[in-house]
């Protein structure tokens, strides 16, 4: 289930199979965002769906590889959770 203020679309729609695409959007994450207003509750949810965003990611990113037969970079992919 996709957060309701994520930007991602839902498993199942528009997967890219380009790893590329993979490591340009997992480029864009940063960290936790505000990482100084940590315990603000003002911040809490948009800080929590972009984890869960980069989350996602990261195991999309792992399973196009292992459909590729990538298992070493599959494994790489997984082990930044």
């Amino acid at each position: 289930m996709t957060p309701k203020h994520s930007k991602l679309p839902p498993t199942g729609l528009f997967v890219p199979q380009d790893p590329a695409a993979y490591q340009a959007a997992l480029a864009l994450y940063p960290g936790d965002l505000l990482p100084d207003d940590r315990y603000e509750d003002w911040s809490s949810e948009a800080r929590e769906t972009l984890r869960q965003d980069h989350l996602r990611l990261l195991v999309r990113f792992a399973k196009l590889f292992e459909k590729q037969k990538e298992y070493t970079e599959a494994i790489e992919s997984l082990s930044r959770l």
